[in-house]
């Protein structure tokens, strides 16, 4: 059937009938539902039926007309003219997967050993049908929950509790749906970085996460979510546009969330939530360029922040934190560049409210004092990469209230400036002047009077965008008078 077949004509009809019955059209052009909820739900049953009996009657495809035709037949008949369906129910997002499923997946085709399959290979590769992919499997999933006791019979040799052995039959179902559909995807797509093609397996594992699978429990389905992941690690190290990388790391998280062992965030993932920029020269050295995907940014490093403070290792965020910003600034060759991924982190989600709450909830601190203290034994000279660890360092140390932290960065700071104070003034000087500045709010008078007389740190105030740190800064600096 064509685009504008009469068929395809037909099933908009019959939805759209369906829907108009319970619908009333306002004013705006916005639909208002005239029904209660208890009437509602009785006509969204009965639009159940309809849809299925117009299918069973083979309104929707001439092929179709048998006097009697069952749910299999009838469901082979959709499945021939899924590209169709896609069409129509992008038309019509109000219908439900219990909907869909209760038309293409009858309990006879969830039998077929070839059921996700065979739908799969009647859609063509399209933007539109890869939207529809997840919502098919959606389907799927309601379908066989819906019936699995008339699907997955259990043999009378088992001494598995029915409930149990239903359940697992059905995750192992949908297990071997997500295999097929991944392995399809791989086989048709022309394009590894497709949009689209990112958006359709993202949306897949949000549905599973919905689904409440227990991914880190069963090898198979980690199996499924280490191939995804590894893909979408592998493409955000060559770089790609900025939409993609959104889609990219909006699935990473919600591979997080599914199983952290088997997501394993390592320094390339986390460099691009640091610097939610593209991360090379020609851009960095740009100061106006806006930050990217900084919400999605945002969500795995609190996820993963959340993880390890409830695991008991929050020095493994840190390091790993650490790791990646000194990374970062190897990966830029330029100063200028070093100084706009500055701004960039500052400005990003490391420094939100969202990740200092995590960090200032960490109780123990011992391990993480420790390890701040060996990357500061190593600093010998003042450069600009120097400086801006520095500075990340001072806001770890600050964010979780390490006292010994705070003060082991002013003397590392202060033993760095001490040679060069009197002969230059550059950027990573000022740098560590603001360090100095966001460390001085948490010191004692004595040290914040020390700091106030010994450093031009209102001067230094402007090598930092924050209105608030300006401020501080000349309450220090007045404080060398009093």
């Amino acid at each position: 059937m064509g685009r504008g077949s009469p068929a395809l004509h037909s099933f908009h009809g019959h939805l759209g009938g369906a829907l108009g019955r319970d619908d009333e059209v306002s004013g705006q052009g916005r639909r208002v539902p005239r029904f209660g909820p208890r009437e509602g739900c009785r006509r969204q049953g009965q639009r159940v039926d309809s849809s299925r009996t117009y299918f069973q009657e083979g309104k929707f495809d001439s092929g179709c007309q048998s006097a009697e035709a069952d749910d299999y037949k009838s469901s082979l008949a959709v499945h021939h003219s899924l590209s169709d369906i896609s069409k129509a129910f992008a038309q019509h997002a109000d219908l439900d997967c219990n909907t869909l499923g209760s038309i293409i997946y009858p309990a006879s085709s969830l039998k077929l050993s070839k059921a996700v399959l065979s739908c799969l290979e009647a859609l063509p590769l399209t933007s539109a049908t890869l939207q529809f992919i997840p919502r098919l499997l959606c389907a799927l999933e309601s379908s066989a929950r819906n019936q699995r006791y008339d699907v997955f019979i259990q043999p009378t040799s088992s001494k598995t509790p029915y409930q149990t052995y239903t359940n697992e039959r059905v995750r192992s179902f949908l297990c071997t749906a997500i295999r097929e559909t991944q392995a399809h995807l791989s086989s048709v797509s022309p394009r590894p970085a497709d949009l689209a093609l990112w958006r359709c397996r993202r949306d897949i594992w949000r549905n599973v996460t919905s689904w409440g699978v227990y991914v880190e429990s069963d090898q198979s389905w980690r199996d499924l979510l280490v191939n995804d992941v590894k893909m979408a690690k592998g493409l955000l190290r060559g770089h790609p546009d900025a939409e993609i990388v959104g889609v990219l790391l909006s699935l990473l998280n919600i591979a997080e969330g599914l199983d952290h062992t088997a997501t394993n965030i390592e320094v390339d993932t986390m460099a691009w939530c640091l610097a939610v920029r593209p991360i090379y020269d020609s851009y960095a050295s740009d100061m106006q360029t806006p930050l990217l995907n900084k919400a999605e940014a945002e969500d795995i490093l609190s996820a993963t922040c959340r993880y390890h403070r409830l695991s008991q290792s929050p020095e493994i965020w840190v390091a790993l934190v650490v790791t990646s910003v000194e990374q970062l600034l190897i990966s830029l060759g330029s100063p200028e560049a070093r100084l706009s991924l500055h701004q960039a982190i500052v400005e990003g989600p490391l420094f939100s409210d969202a990740i200092w709450q995590q960090l200032s909830s960490i109780r123990k601190t011992d391990q993480i004092v420790k390890l701040l203290l060996s990357r500061l034994d190593t600093m010998t000279r003042l450069d600009t990469s120097t400086a801006i660890v520095l500075d990340i360092i001072s806001y770890l140390a600050i964010a979780l209230c390490a006292e010994e932290a705070i003060t082991s960065v002013i003397d590392t700071i202060e033993a760095l400036l001490l040679p060069i104070k009197p002969k230059r003034r550059d950027s990573a000087f000022d740098l560590s002047l603001a360090a100095l500045v966001r460390l001085g709010r948490r010191s004692s008078p004595e040290i914040r009077a020390k700091l106030g007389s010994d450093y031009d740190l209102a001067g230094a105030a402007s090598a930092t965008s924050s209105t608030e740190l300006r401020a501080e800064a000349v309450s220090l600096a007045s404080l060398s008078i009093i």
